[in-house]
């Protein structure tokens, strides 16, 4: 009797404090506009991907765009889709590491209503699945930001550009404007260098390095500076110039592979690692990994482009009447290089390996001056064509206005 008399009583007290005024909220027949939750719709490549079904992946190597679409077209589909778009882009092409995105319908058809494709990443392609389904290929918006980095070499290039958070690509645009003054592959211990370049920006987000606009560079106790400078708009020829506006750039490269190591010098009586005994050694070599890409160092025609016992697959180059340059122990020669075909400085010629008398992966370098073997790192070579008299007054402007900036941009950034 008395769990009942409880019982009752709390029941009570519960109604009465339902209807008590203090407990009850304020009736707003007028909701408020500030407190009320918007769901905002996420656009994706221009759609507003929360009304479909987003497929996003990338293309795995061996898969061809009937491997991505086949669930959801037919073959016929597919065939009929590649031919409406031939003229325009190769959607037979799509290559593997690629991003691509599918938007399905949100009902049981799950059919396609948008397939993007990115060939790269300043890029996509978006097809829309109408009746006839139609093709936009949008560009993406790309600017670029000065920036400016300094540093000291106490190991490597490559270390010296990661300490101070620069990119490391620095390191191979570097290599290029200074290939033929600095040997890359002997750099000393505080050598120092400031790099003035552009930093890429693709829809607002980093992505990678434009061009290096100067770039001073501390070698040997020596600071070589280089200036990149336009020399004819129309015909778009430029180039990197120093302080006088005289070329970097010179007749020949100063090695045939980059990033590498000398590991056997130029030499008239050099040990033989494999006949063991002493004799001239009329090359330079350098050795890097297996499959390495080598350079022709200047303009030229191919002469020889074959297999010998002793010097493996080679390559030799006559650039001039004065000039001949030779490149052994090849694991393969490029696809294209053979006798008659005409070279130019930088091109890839063939590819590092030990075929021939070799006791590892490297290629020997020689060089020819009036046909006789020499030592091309103590040969001096004249400079390519300089600022034009008629530009050297816009060249000095130029260049006051950019040691002005990187002074300015050095003191804010603090460099190392």
């Amino acid at each position: 009797m008395k769990k009942l008399i409880l019982f009752i009583v709390v029941a009570i007290l519960l109604v009465l404090l339902a209807f008590y005024p203090g407990n009850r909220e304020p009736v707003d027949k007028k909701p408020s506009k500030s407190t009320q939750v918007v769901k905002k719709t996420e656009m994706l490549y221009g759609i507003p991907a929360d009304s479909f079904e987003v497929v996003r992946s990338i293309v795995r190597p061996g898969q061809t765009l009937s491997h991505l679409l086949t669930p959801h077209l037919n073959n016929t589909e597919i065939y009929q889709l590649v031919q409406l778009f031939k003229d325009r882009i190769n959607l037979e092409n799509i290559r593997a590491g690629d991003k691509y995105t599918i938007f399905l319908k949100n009902d049981s058809s799950r059919h396609p209503a948008y397939f993007v494709y990115e060939p790269d990443e300043y890029q996509y392609w978006r097809i829309k699945f109408d009746s006839i389904p139609s093709l936009e290929i949008i560009k993406k918006s790309v600017t670029f930001q000065p920036r400016i980095v300094a540093g000291s070499i106490q190991s490597s290039l490559f270390e010296t550009l990661e300490k101070i958070n620069a990119p490391v690509e620095l390191a191979i645009k570097m290599s290029e404007i200074y290939a033929w003054t600095i040997d890359f592959y002997r750099l000393q211990k505080n050598d120092s260098f400031i790099v003035y370049y552009q930093q890429e920006f693709i829809e607002d987000k980093p992505y990678g390095v434009g061009r290096i606009i100067a770039a001073k560079f501390k070698h040997a106790g020596q600071w070589i500076n280089a200036y990149y400078f336009v020399t004819d708009s129309a015909k778009k020829q430029s180039d990197y110039f120093d302080e006088k506006g005289m070329s970097l750039r010179k007749s020949f490269l100063k090695a045939p592979v980059k990033f590498s190591r000398i590991s056997s010098r130029y030499s008239l009586k050099r040990f033989h690692p494999v006949q063991k005994r002493f004799k001239a050694h009329l090359g330079t070599d350098y050795a890097a990994p297996k499959g390495t890409p080598i350079y022709a160092t200047g303009d030229g025609v191919v002469i020889e482009a074959k297999f010998k016992i002793y010097n493996g697959n080679y390559v030799k180059i006559r650039h001039n009447s004065t000039y001949t340059t030779q490149y052994l122990h090849m694991s393969k020669i490029a696809p294209g290089i053979r006798p008659g075909v005409h070279v130019r400085q930088g091109q890839v010629i063939g590819y590092v390996g030990s075929t021939g008398l070799a006791t590892g992966p490297h290629v020997c370098y020689r060089f020819w001056k009036n046909g006789k073997q020499v030592d091309p790192l103590k040969e001096k070579f004249p400079a390519a064509n300089p600022v034009p008299d008629s530009l050297k007054e816009n060249f000095s402007r130029m260049l006051d206005q950019l040691n002005e900036k990187m002074d300015s941009l050095l003191s804010k950034s603090n460099p190392v």
